[in-house]
């Protein structure tokens, strides 16, 4: 995966922050949450949750105010992105190594991002969301490599010639057993 490609994809959620829909709900949100008029613009949100930024009463506060939104309509999901966008890029370059198709690398870690952000139990684990947010995003793309690598390990093994057989049509009649049927049928479902 190129560069351009992973800027590209950065270049269209930061489009995504001009819409309509998505200004309205921020606007919404601000109107409704003190916090948010402390850090009113996108550069300072993304500042908010960058490491090092110890104001964790204030992160953890807007975290809280997006992920209950991001529950109810997923309009926010691009500024949480663009939030985490350097914490993503670091473990996508952590794991790129062990993984031979980097587009589902990374198709997987904004997957499994967008999935830790709207089922975080906000309830449970109030505090270093974010911190934990991108823990939780870890874990979910490990045992997504360990899944994988058990999936490559047990078919790489396999010798070619299981793709080559011979189609049913070229067997002459009194060739064909039931037996042989069923078994050519669920190979070719497995």
């Amino acid at each position: 995966m190129r560069a351009s490609e992973v800027e590209r994809y950065r270049e269209e959620r930061e489009a995504q922050l001009q819409r309509q829909e998505l200004k309205e709900t921020l606007e919404r949100i601000k109107n409704e949450h003190a916090v948010l008029l402390k850090h009113s613009t996108v550069e300072e949100l993304v500042n908010l949750v960058q490491a090092g930024n110890k104001n964790y009463a204030d992160k953890d506060e807007v975290l809280r105010i997006l992920l209950g939104e991001l529950k109810r309509e997923t309009t926010l999901f691009p500024l949480l992105n663009l939030m985490f966008w350097k914490s993503l890029g670091r473990l996508f370059r952590q794991k790129r190594r062990s993984v031979p198709d980097l587009h589902e690398l990374f198709a997987r870690v904004q997957a499994d991002f967008f999935h830790t952000a709207v089922t975080y139990p906000l309830d449970r684990r109030p505090k270093k969301i974010d911190v934990n947010l991108i823990l939780d995003t870890r874990k979910k793309v490990a045992q997504w490599q360990r899944e994988e690598a058990k999936y490559r390990e047990r078919y790489e093994g396999l010798d070619p010639e299981h793709e080559t057989r011979t189609p049913l049509a070229d067997f002459q009649e009194s060739e064909i057993f039931p037996e042989e049927i069923e078994a050519y049928l669920l190979d070719l479902v497995y």
